[in-house]
């Protein structure tokens, strides 16, 4: 697991957290919402410009 994806996973949790504490619609939960759907597109475009490694599981369904 690289650095983005590392800070990737902490961001879901955190959001996890923050929405079953203040709720989904929450402020916070959307700021946390957008920053990792900010972070899930750079890795998606790292990705697909081969500049990340590519999780095995995307060539063979794993």
């Amino acid at each position: 697991m690289n650095l983005l994806e590392i800070v990737i996973e902490k961001y879901r949790c955190r959001m996890v957290d923050v929405a079953d504490k203040y709720g989904y619609t929450a402020r916070e939960t959307v700021e946390i919402s957008q920053n990792l759907g900010r972070l899930l597109n750079i890795k998606m475009v790292l990705q697909l410009s081969g500049t990340m490694e590519k999780p095995s599981s995307y060539y063979y369904g794993s």
